[in-house]
């Protein structure tokens, strides 16, 4: 899956001492075979080769360039041509010791440039194109963050906290004594009424303060990853009766990027959260594009032109 700080690094990529090469390519085995894909790879390099001498670099320019062609040629010979991506970027500099690659869910035009900055137009094209989800699972004592984009699923975290635990007088013990967990409700009746004779209320208490300490946790992490991958929407995913609590503890950001919810926590499978969380972006993005379509059209009207 492409990354956020990828993208990053590669805009804030800079250099005066070694060129990088960058190759957009399409590799879409519904369009292309893999020996159409060679060929034309290859193309691409022996014109770049025949450039070379052309370009004014210095010798250690010339050789560092040359490397970068033979890193894309093992990369892409040995690699991509039956890759089931239909696109890939790959930026690098042997020189500086530099490399990026990019999986793509498109095809972009065939393109390979040497050039002291990378060439990442073909690249950010495509990008725009898609949205990044987050994706939160949460019950009371359990939680998962997936992160999902152009169709993939990837899993950030679990996370986890330990019921509370008390030590209790339990009939039938030689001891007196056992420790077990607190359940969440129900359970068998002590003497004194309480869970184990324990009062109940203290136990329901102990229960209501780990649950918002899971979530303040949870929402900390998120907001967390929010700000380092600028995620553009955010999905959670938790049972019905637990819903009110999670959204009241989000982070004022969080819940501006929250845009559906799926009936369900951290039980669930990677594939049901993938099918089910597709159908939320698909909305979602028929539903932006429709807002673009109306403000298209309010901003023609205002000129005065026919729609």
């Amino acid at each position: 899956m492409i990354k956020y700080e990828q993208i990053q690094r590669l805009v804030k990529y800079t250099s005066t001492q070694f060129p990088i090469t960058s190759l957009h390519l399409n590799t879409d085995g519904a369009k292309r075979t893999p020996k159409e894909i060679v060929i034309i790879f290859k193309e691409l390099i022996n014109q770049k080769k025949k450039e070379l001498g052309k370009l004014g670099y210095t010798t250690k320019q010339i050789q560092s360039v040359e490397r970068d062609l033979k890193t894309l040629t093992e990369l892409i010979t040995e690699r991509y041509v039956m890759r089931k991506f239909k696109g890939v970027s790959v930026f690098v500099s042997t020189g500086n010791d530099f490399y990026e690659v990019f999986e793509l869910p498109r095809a972009p035009r065939d393109v390979l440039i040497v050039d002291f900055d990378p060439y990442i137009r073909p690249l950010i094209a495509i990008l725009e194109e898609y949205s990044r989800y987050g994706v939160l699972l949460v019950d009371k004592a359990k939680a998962q963050f997936f992160e999902i984009f152009a169709g993939e699923i990837e899993e950030h975290a679990q996370m986890e906290t330990e019921l509370p635990r008390v030590t209790a007088r339990v009939p039938g013990f030689a001891s007196g004594k056992e420790v077990v967990p607190i359940p969440h409700h129900g359970g068998r009746r002590g003497p004194g009424g309480g869970q184990y004779g324990f009062d109940e209320r203290r136990i329901e208490r102990r229960l209501e303060k780990r649950f918002y300490e899971h979530l303040q946790r949870v929402n900390e992490y998120v907001f967390k990853v929010f700000m380092r991958d600028r995620f553009d929407y955010l999905i959670i995913g938790t049972h019905a009766e637990l819903r009110y609590d999670v959204e009241s503890m989000l982070h004022s950001y969080l819940k501006r990027k929250l845009v559906g919810w799926l009936p369900y926590g951290p039980e669930a499978t990677v594939k049901k959260v993938l099918e089910d969380a597709s159908k939320i972006i698909k909305r979602v993005t028929e539903e932006t594009w429709a807002k673009m379509v109306d403000e298209l059209i309010s901003e023609v009207s205002k000129d005065g032109l026919a729609v």
